[in-house]
């Protein structure tokens, strides 16, 4: 398997600090990352400021395989929380898988809330549009996801309320035909006891226009993982609460993933000591079990530090692909690692894995690396990870992307097309 080399995003030194990437296939919002896209022959990305100020949402393009970016109509960024000083990565974003990109945010602050803009972005020209669906806009304190369904209603996924700084809740807004609806919570099949703490990790099914949800809760310091259907009624479907199959806490961004008949996600077991997955079948209703020790890197040599394990997943339609990262036992690095399988069908068996790069060996991922984002199309891996820059101080996590090392063979089945 070949190495990857971690390489700066936004293209200016010290304002990339705390520049992150947002979702593109709208799957994010504070709960989870996604990163570039491949179209055209050239990639793209939607990112997001957590600097206070400004808080912009930028999409940057690459037209040389991720070695250098470049910001599209830097001058009408959308801003996102110009009000205050709490920039939270609270904002979402959908490719349509053509042209067109569309985003979700609360230009107003996260404490007093604003309404939801939406904005779109044209990968022809390379321009930003004007804003769509002002009236009646929902005031929110945080956009979380968004798409648009095969029936092209759009629907945003947002905080309920707010305790303190903290945003708590589900709940969903539709706008059809230019009207919003009232919104209805999504929540609402927690455990008794259980509050959700308004992140989620969602994916579509465009056959159907199902959403399915996974959310975080908790009770005093207990947590608790939950999972939702919302269906194209916009009404609840099948849910489940999850007990101790699985670590129940997110440490990772990812999306969940549709692969076939089956829902997977990427999960850490019980004891907290080795990534896995959670596997859901069939859609309509999945009965969900978890892949079970040595999860899906038999080769994983054990960390310093199991806080990041959650894996990112992604496939290509041949492979299912993970990557994840962790501190070494020494401390010295955050390591990264691929797993893959090919079997489709069961994406139980099969599985492998290798690191891709050691942060103890430069000064990229050397003392900070988290939430890894992770696409493929046609055996091309699109990775991204977060990390503290040189300089930069706790708190300002900056996107890198991890472009593949110069001497690959073709042999290797790893090899990335864009070579």
């Amino acid at each position: 398997m070949p190495t990857y080399n971690p390489i700066i995003m936004y293209p200016t030194s010290t304002a990339a600090f705390g520049v992150i990437t947002m979702e593109c296939y709208a799957v994010g919002g504070s709960a989870q990352t996604d990163g570039p896209f491949l179209r055209g022959g050239n990639l793209y990305s939607v990112m997001q400021s957590v600097n206070n100020p400004p808080g912009n949402i930028y999409v940057v393009k690459s037209t040389d395989q991720g070695a250098t970016w470049t910001i599209l109509d830097l001058v009408n960024s959308p801003q996102r929380h110009i009000t205050g000083v709490i920039n939270a990565p609270t904002a979402g974003a959908y490719w349509d898988g053509v042209d067109t990109l569309t985003v979700a945010y609360n230009a107003g602050s996260l404490t007093v809330g604003g309404p939801i803009k939406l904005q779109t972005f044209d990968l022809v020209n390379e321009i930003w549009g004007p804003l769509f669906g002002t009236s009646g806009a929902p005031i929110v304190n945080a956009v979380n996801q968004m798409y648009i369904r095969p029936d092209g209603t759009l629907i945003v996924l947002t905080n309920r309320i707010m305790s303190g700084f903290s945003a708590v809740g589900i709940r969903a807004f539709i706008l059809a035909s230019g009207v919003w609806s009232a919104p209805f919570n999504v929540d609402t099949n927690i455990t008794i006891g259980f509050i959700s703490n308004a992140s989620s990790s969602t994916v579509i099914d465009l056959t159907t226009g199902i959403i399915h949800l996974f959310g975080r809760a908790l009770s005093g310091g207990t947590p608790l993982v939950w999972y939702q259907q919302i269906l194209a009624n916009n009404t609840l479907g099948p849910y489940e609460n999850f007990g101790a199959t699985f670590l129940p806490t997110f440490s990772g961004k990812g999306n969940p993933i549709i692969v076939g008949a089956n829902l997977l996600l990427g999960v850490v077991d019980s004891t907290d000591t080795y990534p896995t997955l959670l596997l859901g079948t069939p859609l309509a209703a999945p009965v969900f079990s978890v892949l079970s020790s040595p999860g899906i890197d038999p080769g994983f040599p054990g960390a310093g530090s199991t806080n990041t394990l959650q894996p990112t997943l992604a496939s290509d339609g041949t492979n299912i692909f993970a990557v994840y990262l962790f501190f070494n036992t020494g401390f010295t690095g955050v390591l990264v690692r691929l797993a893959q399988t090919v079997n489709i069908a069961n994406p139980l068996l099969g599985w492998s894995g290798s690191e891709i790069y050691d942060g103890s060996t430069g000064t990229i991922l050397n003392n900070s690396g988290q939430y890894p984002s992770l696409s493929a199309v046609a055996g091309q891996l699109m990775i991204t990870v977060q990390a503290n820059a040189p300089g930069e101080y706790y708190g300002q996590p900056t996107a890198y992307w991890m472009m593949l090392g110069s001497t690959p063979l073709l042999s290797d089945p790893w090899f990335h097309l864009f070579t």
